[in-house]
């Protein structure tokens, strides 16, 4: 999800959708806690279409998700259950966001670095759904804490210029956040060799630049 989306199938590869919308809600429901009331769901896939028009729209494409599953042999469940559709999904199943979470609240360093080769660009990068928006900027947000956890670390370590790296892979995906940037003013501080400070120097002068930190 992290870049862009793809389900892969151990067995068959690649899965092909029945539609653009049946991938569409799979996709919203494995993002909200695999459950919505179809009220939410009709409001959000379909936010410009009258009520009758887009019930009929979302009982189609819960068809066509069911038929995917079945085609491409997942073992994926959509159910109604008491006014939800609840999307079961198998004990194994393997996702990179739900990764990227867990490491939230790890302080381990070889955890953090294997969490933050996950994120290889914006949550579903090349999907344009209006609602996943707010979404995609709290991922990268999570995404800058796990970066800056793992610099800290670094940092408190006196491995200044593994730490300058961590800020260099970030910024090729998304903006550094404040405290970063307080980080990088420190590191200013201190007696550096030449190269690290005239990395810590740029780092700075770009932010100051291009307004490119996240508050």
């Amino acid at each position: 999800m992290l870049g862009g989306f793809e389900i892969v199938n151990r067995d068959k590869g690649p899965v092909r959708w029945v539609t653009a919308k049946a991938e569409e809600l799979f996709i919203y429901l494995l993002l909200h806690d695999l459950e919505a009331t179809k009220w939410t769901l009709m409001d959000n896939l379909w936010p410009n279409t009258n009520r009758e028009k887009a019930e009929q729209n979302l009982y189609t494409t819960v068809f066509r998700l069911r038929q995917t599953f079945k085609e491409q042999g997942l073992d994926f469940k959509l159910e109604a259950i008491q006014k939800k559709y609840v999307l079961t999904l198998p004990e194994d199943t393997d996702w990179d966001l739900e990764k990227l979470l867990c490491a939230l609240n790890c302080k381990n360093k070889e955890s953090l670095k294997k969490a933050l080769k996950l994120y290889r660009g914006e949550l579903l990068a090349e999907k344009d759904y209006f609602w996943c928006y707010q979404k995609r900027q709290k991922i990268a947000n999570s995404y800058q804490e796990i970066a800056l956890n793992l610099a800290q670390i670094y940092f408190l370590e006196g491995r200044y210029r593994e730490g300058l790296d961590v800020a260099d892979k970030v910024l090729k995906h998304t903006l550094l956040g404040e405290e970063f940037m307080e980080w990088l003013e420190a590191l200013q501080k201190l007696k550096l060799d030449l190269r690290l400070k005239k990395r810590v120097q740029k780092l700075l002068s770009n932010f100051i630049a291009e307004g490119s930190f996240s508050r």
